[in-house]
């Protein structure tokens, strides 16, 4: 063995210990809630050692994230759900409308991509706009964003990788080109999720838990704070990439389109998707839940034979899963009373600006180093139940900053993507990543002081 497989050897031990040497402190955490006595009842205590268990397990990633989700439903039901006389509270979260849209969701991508249709737009949009390198820089920007309200960030940033690859891979490509547009892809698919409620599984948390506590937020008014935050972010990832990564004019690629035509079966999955769009937009007009909506989409190609049972076993079920388990996980901290204390602590004495700085940068650290959804999932609840700021916004500005942890390859699924083809290095998103973040905290931070935390 040479001396770089053994360095990779001792690194992949050194980590292996960490996660283990973390997982036992993360126990060890939560037996000591368990045995806490006079400062907490035994639900408090309890909750305490199922946050402990769950954060412990999602950070360090010894089990898939979506099984840590099934274990806190498990354990909340056995060892909670009763004292808190609610037998069915930790199996709720399963059947919830939010889960239902983001079924609706998924399975819209799923057609959009069997047909073909979601890179048939791409090569439209970029082939028409991208005829030099700043044009190209800004419709990847806007088309990234625009896909990513409505797909996940993942499939987004595959389907984008898909179709710059061919010009960013071939040897005569301009590197600082392979470098702006493989952070641009990387930082706008994180971003646009961001602009609508099945964007993102950080945005089902918390829509999730507005909806469970009164605060429930409408398709559109979910955009009317998520998108100019989206259209302001977008500008300033564009102005800094650039500026910063500077390429010449003539760099952009040749970006073919397909001449093949529609069929019937392209017809109806247009159709479809533009209905459930328009009636997710128009929700104030015909009373309809969102959920409902998200089931029109599903029946439409299943029944009509577009999508297949083989086709239904590919949606990504373990972020259904572990969007459920943050539910379960918030109506712990929530039911127990929990939440209500540590949230108590952060908000003591202090201003919303600064119970706002408090949660949004502990949001984006725990999101640079852990799953965004399971950040989301441990402060969302602590966020609602801050008294020095409106619900709304606390718990708006806590998943968006969930959303904005990009410091690292680890962080998000477009990160890894772009690191892992090569098109970005971690020092690029250490720098890029970590000043779009901040940049976003201190906007928001600045807005919440304007208004006042009402």
């Amino acid at each position: 063995m040479d001396a770089t497989g053994r360095s990779a050897e001792g690194a992949g031990c050194l980590k292996s210990k960490l996660r283990w040497f973390l997982l036992g402190l993360g126990f060890a955490g939560a037996a000591a809630c368990l045995l806490m006595d006079g400062a907490w009842d035994s639900n408090r205590r309890m909750a305490a050692a199922l946050l402990a268990i769950a954060a412990t397990l999602w950070f360090t990633e010894v089990v898939p994230p979506f099984a840590t989700g099934l274990l806190v439903i498990l354990v909340g039901s056995i060892f909670l759900a009763r004292p808190l006389g609610d037998p069915e509270l930790f199996l709720r979260p399963l059947a919830s409308p939010v889960i239902a849209l983001f079924f609706g969701g998924l399975v819209l991508a799923l057609a959009l991509a069997k047909r073909g249709l979601d890179r048939r737009m791409a090569a439209l949009v970029l082939g028409r706009w991208g005829k030099n390198s700043d044009r190209l820089l800004w419709a990847v920007l806007g088309f990234t964003g625009l896909t990513s309200m409505f797909l996940s960030n993942t499939a987004t940033t595959a389907l984008m990788m898909a179709m710059l690859a061919p010009w960013l891979d071939a040897p005569e490509h301009n590197p600082n080109q392979k470098r702006r547009l493989g952070l641009a892809v990387a930082m706008a698919a994180s971003i646009g999720g961001m602009a609508t409620v099945i964007g993102s599984p950080t945005n089902a948390v918390a829509a999730g838990y507005l909806s469970a506590n009164q605060h429930s937020l409408t398709f559109v008014g979910w955009m009317a704070w998520g998108l100019p935050l989206v259209l302001v972010l977008l500008g300033v990832t564009g102005w800094i990439l650039g500026w910063a990564i500077r390429v010449p004019p003539e760099a952009a690629p040749m970006l073919a389109t397909s001449e093949k035509s529609l069929n019937r079966g392209d017809v109806w999955v247009i159709g479809t998707g533009a209905v459930t769009v328009m009636l997710w937009m128009m929700d104030g007009w015909h009373g309809l839940p969102a959920a409902y909506v998200a089931l029109i989409p599903v029946c439409v190609f299943f029944i009509s034979g577009i999508l297949t049972p083989a086709d239904l076993r590919k949606l990504d079920w373990d972020v259904l899963l572990l969007i459920a388990g943050g539910f379960a996980l918030g109506s712990a901290l929530e039911k127990s009373g929990l939440a209500g204390d540590v949230a108590q602590v952060l908000s003591r004495g202090e201003q919303a600006w600064q119970v706002a700085l408090s949660l949004g940068g502990l949001a984006l650290f725990l999101s640079v180093f852990m799953s965004n959804t399971a950040a989301a999932s441990l402060l969302v609840p602590i966020a609602g139940s801050v008294g020095v700021m409106d619900t709304i916004h606390a718990v708006l500005l806590t998943a968006f900053c969930c959303s904005l942890g990009m410091s690292l390859p680890v962080s998000t699924p477009p990160n890894a993507l772009m690191h892992s083809r090569g098109w970005v290095q971690t020092r690029d998103l250490m720098v890029y990543g970590t000043l779009i973040s901040l940049i976003a905290l201190s906007g928001m931070v600045a807005l919440v002081a304007l208004m006042g935390g009402s």
